[in-house]
């Protein structure tokens, strides 16, 4: 256990040095705590997730996702535009999450997202997570039901020179706040059947903006996500599943329709994703299994091209994901026992007895209609 401790600080030191590793900056305007790409992956998937939800995204798109996970999961994603503009303020968009399992039914997560432009101002959303399965508290059998909630703080400040990505967190007269809740469900109906139901700022939270406050909108989204098996025949290539994901989102009284494939090469080493929804395409690739003896590393990396012709419509999104891994003794000595029913003896069925020196009350006894021997 003191071990597993260690490595989960290990998980936080290194991801905290990416964060402040600064990959790039970019010249895009993207204000008012509106939506962007929080994962190169969900991105790849035309932000269809709700239903999947199956790494560090579901933390943005259903709170109860994070139950799905088993090892601890660390994730940072840095968006850029694919070009850049002179006499453009350019800003720089960077967040970072993570996931970890309390036990086999649940979990909790923190999220934080920065998005500044140079001299002008910058916005902060800090997120806190809970998810529990329910299914072992309802008394008809069903198959891994989970809830989650979310908790939210957005934090809006003048962004003057010199100063860092850190400074609208730290209070002052110049930052603003606001606080908003988000709510989930996830039913993993079958191995290759998932669903998920998520309501985002549920109280409409009025967010701070450069001269005013507005509210976000609730929004409730409906995911399915279905993972088709490849046909033996396309084992020669290295096919390996074929997952298909749709999200329904209702937003302001209308209705959005987002959809995502995502292509699992070669045992998970690979994978090629798609995506579309009314407002843009996108494509991605992953590659996956980069392991050390307790780590996994993925690399994630989408395309945006937004269908309008603002030339910050197009975006790269790039993600490092960190899974720490559990050695074989951890994960054998937190495997739950086996659970063994008990059993009601019945009419004809036979007890063998044996009572040491005493051999008039030993034998074999079948028991009678009545219960009785």
């Amino acid at each position: 256990m003191k071990k597993r401790k260690n490595q989960f600080k290990l998980v936080l030191l290194v991801m905290c040095f990416t964060i402040n590793y600064q990959l790039s900056t970019i010249n895009c305007f993207a204000e008012n705590f509106g939506e962007t790409h929080l994962s190169a992956r969900t991105a790849g998937l035309g932000n269809a997730f709700t239903g999947l939800a199956d790494d560090t995204g579901a933390l943005w798109f259903n709170p109860a996702g994070t139950t799905q996970l088993t090892q601890i999961h660390g994730l940072y994603t840095n968006l850029t535009p694919y070009i850049t503009r002179e006499n453009v303020p350019y800003y720089m968009s960077q967040s970072f999450s993570l996931a970890f399992p309390l036990t086999k039914n649940k979990a909790w997560g923190f999220a934080w997202n920065n998005y500044r432009v140079k001299h002008t101002y910058q916005e902060n959303t800090l997120l806190m997570n809970y998810s529990q399965k329910i299914n072992p508290f309802i008394p008809w059998e069903i198959n891994d039901l989970s809830l989650g909630l979310n908790l939210k703080g957005f934090f809006y400040s003048p962004n003057q020179a010199g100063e860092d990505i850190f400074d609208s967190l730290s209070g002052g007269d110049n930052t603003r706040s606001a606080f908003g809740l988000d709510a989930g469900i996830h039913y993993k109906i079958s191995q290759a059947f998932n669903f998920g139901l998520t309501t985002l700022d549920v109280n409409e939270p009025a967010v701070p903006s450069t001269d005013s406050y507005h509210r976000l909108p609730i929004q409730t989204r409906v995911g399915f996500s279905y993972k088709l098996p490849s046909p033996k025949i396309l084992d020669l290539i290295g096919l390996d599943q074929i997952t298909t994901n749709l999200d329904g989102i209702l937003s302001k009284g209308k209705w959005q329709s987002n959809i995502g494939t995502e292509i699992s090469l070669f045992k998970n080493l690979f994978a090629l994703r798609g995506g579309v929804n009314s407002t843009e395409a996108s494509a991605g690739l992953g590659l996956g299994s980069m392991q050390t003896k307790n780590f996994a590393f993925n690399l994630d990396y989408s395309f945006i091209y937004g269908y309008g012709k603002d030339w910050r419509d197009r975006q790269h999104v790039i993600s490092v994901k960190i899974n720490l891994l559990q050695s074989k003794e951890t994960a054998a000595a937190e495997a739950p026992e086996e659970e063994i029913s008990p059993y009601r003896l019945g009419p004809d069925d036979v007890l063998q007895i044996i009572t040491r020196n005493h051999d008039e009350f030993s034998g074999k006894f079948t028991v009678d209609p009545y219960g009785k021997i």
